[in-house]
Order: C-alpha cells, then sequence, then structure tokens
C-alpha cells in the first residue's frame, strides 16, 4: 500500500490521468497475467495456499481490495482531500485486510 502511495504521490498528474481514462482502453486489454488484477488475485491466491488467508474467490476479494485503493485515489481525483494518498496508507491498509479476512 505504502508503495502504490508514493507512486501516485511522485506524480500525481499522470497517475490520476492514468486512472481516470484508463476505462477508454479496454476495448484492447487482453489478459496476459501480468496487469495489475491479475496480479493481486495471484498474490491473494497463493495466500489462501499457504493459508495466510482463509478460503475465498480469490477474484472478489482482490477486486474488494483493490477499490479499497482505487476508490480512495478517485476521491483524491476529484478533489474531496487533497493531502497526498501516502498520508493515508496505514487506514487503506487495514481497510484491505479487513476485505481480505472478512467471512
Amino acid at each position: 500500500m505504502r508503495a502504490y502511495c508514493q507512486a501516485a504521490d511522485e506524480n500525481w498528474p499522470l497517475f490520476s490521468f492514468h486512472m481516470l481514462s484508463m476505462h477508454r482502453f479496454l476495448p484492447f486489454y487482453q489478459e496476459d497475467g501480468k496487469d495489475p488484477v491479475s496480479v493481486v488475485e495471484s498474490l491473494v491466491k497463493r495466500a489462501m495456499v499457504d493459508a495466510e488467508l482463509p478460503p475465498a474467490d480469490p477474484r472478489i476479494l482482490a477486486s474488494m481490495a483493490i477499490g479499497v485503493v482505487v476508490q480512495t485515489a478517485l476521491n483524491r481525483a476529484y478533489g474531496r482531500f487533497t493531502e497526498p494518498l501516502s498520508a493515508h496508507a496505514a487506514l487503506m491498509s487495514a481497510a484491505a485486510q479487513a476485505v481480505l479476512f472478512a467471512r
């Protein structure tokens, strides 16, 4: 979470442009397992195999955890708050963990 927030904070204009325009490219998307969502799904699945997370659908948990991050970043882009994402990394991390362990 800290690394994600730091990357966003280092070049907020570029990050927010990407975040706000990425849906325009969905028709060109080809899943190759290297996209961020697939990487998070793989990490969640591995954590379940290693018994670090309780069993569940890794696709759903990954999307919910990513939602914590993306929705927070979107609210910053919309001007609902102005401080860097890094200021909220600990809370965002706790929220993502709550999602991952919720049953």
